[in-house]
C-alpha cells in the first residue's frame, strides 16, 4: 500500500517489480521461452531443478557467465559432477570449453570423502580412473605423465620408486646427492 508503484507493466510489456517475488507454494514452477520450454521447479525442503521440456527439439544448455569476477559453487556435503550424456548410459564423455582439454574425458567430481578430485574414462562409471588427488594431497595417475616445464620434490629426503612393486628407489640426500637403493646400480 505504501509503493505505488510495486508493480508496473511498460508499454513493451516488461513486468517490473519493486519488491520481492514470493511463490509460496512447494512445487512451484518459472517458466520460460514461447513455448515454456525451460522451467525452473521448486523441489520442496531441497532446492531448485532447471530443466527443459521433453517436448522440445533442441538441446538443453545451462551457461554461468560472469565478467571481471569468478562463479562459485560452494558444496560441502556431497559433490560436484558434470557429465554429458544420459544418466543411465554414462558413456558419454564431458565436452569442456576451450582451455579445460585435462577434463575432455569422462566425470570430473569433487566431493568430500577421500578422493578429492577424480578423471575417469569414458566408458562406464566403475570404469578405472584415469587420475586423482585425494584428500591428503596424494596425485595418482594411471597412465603416462607430461610435464611442460619443472618438477620440484620439494622436502628432503624425497624418494622415487621405480618398478611395478617400487623395488628401485633414487632418495634425495640433503645438502649431499642422490642414494640408489640397497645394492642396485645404474647400468649404461
Amino acid at each position: 500500500a505504501s509503493d505505488t508503484d510495486a508493480i508496473a507493466i511498460g508499454s513493451d510489456g516488461d513486468v517490473t517489480l519493486t519488491q520481492d517475488l514470493e511463490l509460496q507454494h512447494d512445487g512451484a514452477i518459472l517458466s520460460f521461452g514461447a513455448n515454456d520450454d525451460v522451467k525452473v521447479k521448486h523441489i520442496a525442503d531441497t532446492g531448485l531443478e532447471m530443466y527443459q521440456d521433453t517436448t522440445a527439439d533442441t538441446g538443453f544448455t545451462l551457461t554461468l557467465s560472469a565478467q571481471d569476477t569468478a562463479i562459485e559453487i560452494n558444496h560441502v556435503l556431497g559433490e560436484l559432477q558434470f557429465k554429458a550424456g544420459s544418466e543411465s548410459s554414462g558413456t558419454d564423455a564431458l565436452q569442456p570449453a576451450a582451455g579445460i582439454a585435462a577434463i575432455a574425458e569422462g566425470d570430473f567430481t569433487a566431493s568430500s570423502n577421500a578422493t578429492k578430485l577424480s578423471f575417469k574414462t569414458a566408458s562406464s562409471e566403475a570404469a578405472s580412473e584415469k587420475m586423482s588427488l585425494s584428500s591428503s594431497g596424494n596425485l595418482t595417475v594411471s597412465g603416462d605423465a607430461t610435464l611442460g616445464d619443472d618438477l620440484y620434490l620439494d622436502s628432503d629426503a624425497a624418494v622415487i620408486h621405480l618398478g611395478d612393486d617400487g623395488d628401485v628407489t633414487l632418495t634425495h640426500v640433503a645438502d649431499t646427492g642422490l642414494l640408489l637403493n640397497s645394492t642396485r646400480q645404474l647400468q649404461f
